[in-house]
């Protein structure tokens, strides 16, 4: 048995709980928590689980702690809600297990379990759970690592979350390669003897357990990539898609963009993924990418899948340049490229600010008499015209800002929004970000 000493190690002694939770939500259990006197915090434990199966966890600071414990568990975030002690609820805990059943992407979260010693001492035990669509059983990002050996013969074991789930509630175990089933392995080791290249894949370790008269299961994937004694990799490096340099979309469609990657036979890093400008784009607002790996025969290949929404009409980006002016009279003029196309093509002007129709102009020029800051905005410039039958338009916008004369600016800055320091989301979800100042 381990004293308390040997455990500051795993844990920490930290100053603050963090809660996360809206004025009008859970105030109860805020309360509670604020209201509890500190605990060890121990190390988080990670978990990335799939929609449909059972989660079931002991965090492993209980066999270090004096028996019985005082056990409560909580979701910390997104938002904070006591977990039940109910087992006939989906989710629930019992003694110091925590069991998540038919998980669902909702799931997802900070898990703590307060754990009170007879003694009054405590720990606070932290379970990150990440919950996926099936869709994503194949997605290199929910597998338990990569297995990458050259030796005769290969032990893939079962993750160990997945072991502990068969071992603690009897359960049985099940292989699969590729999702394929492996016949009359139940052991929680698999081993490939006389492992060859043509023994890569995706293994999966799967346990079928019976809890409250229902069957469940647990699973999690490793991938294994042979090299084989005597040669090096095999290198034939193929893009099979996209075909071409441009792909041509309609503003504000959804565009899904795939990239795909042929390898070769026995390599270490085979990966598909797109960039904007050299940038990856994983955090980027109205991309969303994927990326999915696939081992046969003839070699390894990458799949990256990009998810297109975005809109740039108001993305300073695409602007014909910024007006800054103290005039009194300001002339707006059309872009040059968008005046040609008009004059050459017998078009007609009409001019927009902020994207709303201005009644009655018409020419390539816009004057704004005795402009003020209300005149500020965004001016687009549209030329409507008639080609081969089919009419068409051309637009270029313009940012006027104005400073006005005969008088200091007014500064009262306050942050409007974002209200908190972090925002909590799922792996894979969308997200949108505001921030709003007040100047003057």
């Amino acid at each position: 048995m381990l004293g308390r000493s040997q455990l500051m190690d795993a844990c920490r002694l930290l100053l603050t709980i963090f809660v996360m939770a809206s004025p009008s939500e859970s105030m109860e259990i805020q309360d509670w928590v604020q209201d509890q006197p500190l605990c060890e915090d121990c190390d988080m434990e990670s978990f990335l689980l799939l929609e449909g199966e059972a989660f079931y966890s002991v965090p492993y600071i209980v066999k270090y702690l004096k028996q019985p414990l005082n056990v409560t568990w909580y979701k910390n975030a997104p938002k904070v809600e006591f977990i039940s002690a109910d087992v006939k609820d989906r989710v629930h805990y019992q003694d110091s297990a925590l069991f998540l059943l038919d998980l669902v992407p909702e799931d997802s979260g900070v898990y703590v379990g307060r754990l009170v010693e007879p003694s009054g001492q405590c720990s606070n035990a932290f379970l990150n759970v990440t919950v996926f669509k099936t869709s994503y059983k194949n997605n290199s990002d929910v597998f338990y690592g990569k297995i990458q050996t050259s030796d005769m013969n290969q032990k893939v074991s079962c993750p160990q979350g997945v072991e502990k789930t068969c071992d603690d509630l009897k359960g049985n175990f099940t292989w699969y390669k590729n999702f394929t089933l492996i016949q009359g392995e139940h052991n929680p080791n698999l081993w490939i003897m006389k492992a060859t290249r043509r023994d890569q894949g995706i293994y999966t370790c799967v346990c079928n357990f019976t809890y409250n008269n229902r069957t469940h299961i647990s699973s999690g994937c490793r991938l294994l990539s042979v090299k084989e004694s005597g040669g090096g990799a095999s290198y034939n490096i193929m893009i099979l898609s996209p075909t071409s340099e441009k792909q041509i979309c309609d503003e504000g469609a959804k565009l899904k963009l795939s990239c795909s990657v042929f390898c070769g036979n026995n390599v270490d890093i085979c990966e598909a993924r797109w960039y904007i400008n050299g940038k990856r784009i994983d955090h980027m607002d109205g991309y969303n990418q994927s990326t999915v790996m696939l081992v046969e025969p003839s070699g390894q290949c990458s799949n990256a899948f990009l998810n297109v929404k975005m809109s740039y009409k108001n993305n300073s980006n695409v602007f014909y340049g910024k007006i800054q002016t103290s005039d009194t009279n300001q002339k707006v003029s059309c872009p040059q490229i968008v005046k040609k196309t008009c004059d050459d093509l017998k078009g007609n002007f009409t001019w927009y600010k902020n994207f709303t129709l201005i009644q009655g102009e018409h020419n390539p020029n816009l004057w704004i008499m005795k402009a003020t800051r209300r005149d500020q905005g965004i001016y687009t410039c549209v030329c409507s015209f008639t080609y081969n039958n089919r009419t068409h338009i051309s637009s270029g916008s313009r940012l006027l800002s104005v400073k006005e004369s005969g008088g200091g600016a007014s500064y009262n800055i306050m942050i409007l929004s974002p209200t908190s320091e972090k925002q909590i989301c799922d792996e894979g979800a969308k997200l949108k970000l505001s921030c709003s100042v007040f100047c003057a």
